[in-house]
């Protein structure tokens, strides 16, 4: 069956819809799989009406404080090889410092925020709602996964081939707990997605997507040019805006510096810097801090839960046994 050659016709039947996804996600993976490395520079704007401050606390008890400013813009530089990945962000406000984000072999996530001299060490599902900004990923729910794993994963209950269009363009649907999204795709692109949005189960808007691309190795692939998301929510309340206007909008727009040229390993390696505060949830370790050379740090293990308690006890133990002798000798 040729899918692109129907009109506005819906496919429903299984094995055609189990093919269409199979073409689709074949496509994607397809596209990204020709750019074996890019140097890309990133430009991340994001514009609140309603700018708000809230406070609160993490599951844990830690106090957070999330600010929803005017605007927000950030620089990325973005380094993609193969499955490895760096994002360097540098903020608006010079005082914020630079956050650097890598993935490297091991595929666990190294991420450093200079402000703060801290780095976290995760593995890829410890990575959600973290935004990383990984190009390859736009159109997905998350930047975390590409829309092929998503397909492949998610029940998708509709599609409509619409060729009315000058282009024709592939819509589809999944609807889940969390509510309904929808994609269009377009076959010229490689099947790569240029609009997608989603829907709460109640029907109402959360947030819609329009994604610009540019052609890469002489039109053989393409890459993400402008990505802009509008989200009909109130950050500051979280109420949902049913007046049709968006609240917030998120512009990145995206400059290729370089496609399938060599890059340096050491890119995807990072050494902590003197003093930093090694945080990793990968290994459920406590903190250690040490304040040695960048080589000796970047190969200090932190310290085991259970040596950490030992220690601690110890120390209980000690005072207590302190004061107990103090007694003795105030009674001698």
């Amino acid at each position: 069956m040729s899918h692109e050659s129907c009109t506005g016709a819906e496919v429903s039947k299984a094995e055609d819809v189990a093919e269409l996804l199979s073409t689709i996600s074949n496509a994607i993976v397809a596209n990204y799989s020709k750019i074996k490395s890019a140097s890309l520079s990133v430009d991340d704007t994001t514009i609140n009406l309603n700018p708000a401050k809230l406070a609160g606390r993490t599951p844990d008890g830690n106090a957070i404080s999330l600010s929803f400013p005017a605007k927000v813009s950030t620089s990325w530089k973005l380094s993609l090889d193969g499955d490895r990945l760096r994002c360097d962000i540098i903020a608006d406000d010079p005082e914020a410092g630079f956050e650097t984000f890598v993935c490297g072999d091991n595929n666990i996530w190294t991420q450093y925020k200079s402000e703060m001299k801290t780095a976290w060490l995760r593995l890829p599902s410890q990575m959600n709602g973290i935004s990383i900004v990984d190009v390859r990923n736009f159109g997905s729910p998350s930047f975390s996964e590409s829309l092929a794993e998503v397909l492949a994963t998610q029940l998708v209950g509709g599609i409509l081939i619409d060729d009315t269009l000058d282009n024709a363009v592939i819509r589809l649907a999944t609807d889940g707990p969390a509510g309904k999204y929808t994609w269009t795709l377009d076959p010229k692109r490689n099947y790569l997605p240029i609009r997608r949005s989603s829907q709460y189960p109640d029907g109402t808007r959360c947030d819609d997507c329009e994604i610009e691309y540019q052609q890469v190795l002489d039109g053989k692939a393409w890459l993400v040019s402008l990505f802009q998301q509008s989200f009909y929510y109130d950050v500051g309340s979280g109420a949902v805006l049913t007046n049709g206007n968006w609240s917030q909008r998120r512009s990145i727009a995206v400059t290729v510096e370089s496609v399938n040229e060599p890059l340096e390993k050491s890119l995807f390696s990072f050494e902590f810097p003197p003093g930093t505060n090694i945080r990793d949830q990968v290994q459920q370790q406590v903190t250690a801090i040490k304040d040695k050379n960048a080589n000796e740090l970047a190969q200090a293990k932190p310290l085991h839960l259970r040596t950490y308690l030992f220690i601690v006890n110890a120390m209980i133990i000690g005072i207590l046994l302190l004061a107990w002798l103090v007694k003795i000798w105030k009674h001698a």
